[in-house]
């Protein structure tokens, strides 16, 4: 295995370990893991189709995450909308989403092997990686504030 593939797996268990299993997560302890995520799929090698798994095992994740993380609803923007159609993000949902593309990724390394693994995860970057970089964002505005929100309103303690 390279060292590519075992960062990207042991990844997915780190985040994994955050969202789901982690006493007390905190919001800052979600975007370390979700950054360290990016910069190891960044990392990956693409992997290669070898066979086709059928009926991956699934779960119900909203309500065990919704429990653990107090994420909203936010505003999301296309960046190549210049109309500026409004979108809105749930960061709950962008958490069951990442979640879940992690367990596939391990599902598929123990059933298929690491190509199939790779590969199934590059396939659907789009869609994942998608609502990762936009939960940093929104993390982010959390964090630091943002023309239209005050962090320093908030509750102290939060991130």
């Amino acid at each position: 295995m390279t060292t590519g593939e075992e960062r990207i797996f042991q990844c997915a268990r780190d985040v994994l370990w955050v969202i789901l299993e982690q006493p007390s997560p905190t919001l800052k302890d979600l975007a370390e893991v979700l950054d360290r995520l990016a910069v190891a799929y960044a990392d990956a090698p693409a992997g290669e189709f070898t066979d086709n798994a059928t009926e991956r095992p699934s779960q119900e994740l909203r309500e065990p995450i919704a429990a653990r993380f107090s994420l909203g609803l936010y505003v999301d923007a296309d960046p190549m909308d210049f109309d500026f159609t409004e979108l809105v993000g749930d960061g709950i949902d962008d958490l069951v989403d990442i979640a879940g593309q992690m367990q596939d990724l391990l599902w598929i390394r123990d059933e298929l092997g690491a190509d199939d693994a790779l590969y199934h995860l590059h396939l659907l970057a789009f869609h994942w990686m998608g609502h990762l970089r936009s939960l940093s964002r929104y993390l982010h505005v959390l964090r630091y504030g943002s023309a239209s929100y005050d962090v320093a309103a908030r509750a102290a303690g939060s991130f």
